[in-house]
């Protein structure tokens, strides 16, 4: 794979510190490839393998920005439920799409980083989407925006909804 593809959002980190390094975006990514071989397989590969991420002892929330070019094409994968015991949104599933990229991306951080941890896997909490709650605007957000500013929660073990049990 070639780093031309940097068009893509999840890349951009990337190509900024291939810049900081004093590097070309093709030699950046041939050292990332050489230093986190797993990572880039899973990153070239479009898996939408998860990388474990540890239990928090108390919630934790995060932002993440994802942008897309094209809404009719590009899928940012996720699949949330509605919990009915806290109406909370319940991530349930990350599928192939934008989000898994975000997520590949996060894996090139060393395990056990804050920044590595901002993966959104199974049982994480929606709490805003460009703002909104509402569950119909999150929605329609994250049908028909090119930006999404979402805001998530990753709860403790002991208090994760029953929806983020393994299937």
């Amino acid at each position: 794979p070639s780093a031309r593809w940097c068009w893509r959002p999840w890349l951009c980190v990337t190509m900024a510190a291939a810049a900081a390094a004093e590097r070309s975006p093709d030699e950046w990514f041939e050292y990332l490839q050489e230093q986190h071989s797993t990572s880039i397989e899973l990153l070239t590969s479009r898996n939408t393998v998860i990388a474990p991420v540890d239990d928090v002892e108390q919630a934790m929330e995060f932002l993440v920005v994802i942008r897309r070019t094209n809404p009719a094409l590009e899928k940012f994968g996720i699949v949330y439920k509605v919990d009915s015991a806290t109406q909370s949104l319940v991530v349930v599933n990350i599928k192939e799409g934008l989000c898994d990229l975000y997520n590949c991306q996060t894996r090139l951080h060393p395990p056990g980083s804050s920044l590595r941890e901002r993966q959104v896997v199974r049982g994480d909490e929606i709490l805003l989407v460009n703002g909104c709650r509402d569950h119909d605007q999150i929605k329609d957000c994250l049908m028909g925006s090119n930006d999404v500013f979402l805001r998530i929660r990753r709860p403790p073990p002991h208090e994760r909804s029953s929806l983020a049990a393994p299937e």
